[in-house]
């Protein structure tokens, strides 16, 4: 069934009952398919209702096409492609500038005994993890280093929590793949 946000900014029953129509012959499919790009089944709902929220102005021509929902989905991959360069785009700290703003940052090798090899592993991690995407930097220091929960850390990152749990994992996965490799710059 077509939101309601959505039927409201229609004019005509005839539109309405077209894209209501249309809303229900794609909707899982477009929901999948978003699914599959963003991992996240908060963010892929939001999109697509968007999306037919958009639609809204645009049901004449959309009566016109041959494949709407060819036109539907590629609309949708460019409001997804948009939210994730969106989100990447946002400052990300380094972290000497997170060392600046929330104070030294704990020795996690302080279980490593001597004082020289605790340094050197620290400096060795902190470089990996300098070495990550943004995101994922800003992910491991805040949760790991800082000790924020993932909820916590969603917030800071204006990111959903189902998002930062799929961070968490690819930026645990990336510093497991650069660790293994011994790609440090």
């Amino acid at each position: 069934m077509l939101p309601i946000i959505v039927a409201v900014r229609i004019g005509n029953d005839e539109d309405r009952k077209y894209l209501e129509e249309l809303y229900n012959e794609t909707y899982r499919a477009l929901v999948s398919y978003a699914d599959s790009i963003l991992q996240c089944r908060e963010d892929s709902l939001d999109q697509v209702q968007a999306l037919f929220l958009d639609m809204t102005g645009h049901i004449k021509a959309l009566r016109e096409l041959h494949s709407p929902y060819c036109y539907l989905k590629k609309c949708l991959t460019h409001r997804i492609f948009n939210l994730i360069n969106e989100r990447a785009a946002k400052p990300c700290w380094s972290m000497d500038e997170f060392e600046e703003k929330y104070g030294a940052l704990p020795d996690v090798s302080a279980a490593v005994e001597g004082a020289v090899i605790r340094n050197e592993a620290y400096l060795l991690l902190r470089a990996y993890v300098q070495n990550l995407k943004p995101l994922y930097r800003s992910f491991i220091i805040l949760h790991y280093y800082y000790g924020l929960k993932i909820k916590d850390v969603s917030r800071l990152l204006d990111v959903t929590p189902e998002y930062a749990s799929v961070i968490h994992k690819r930026a645990k996965e990336e510093l497991k793949r650069l660790i293994s490799k011994g790609e440090v710059t």
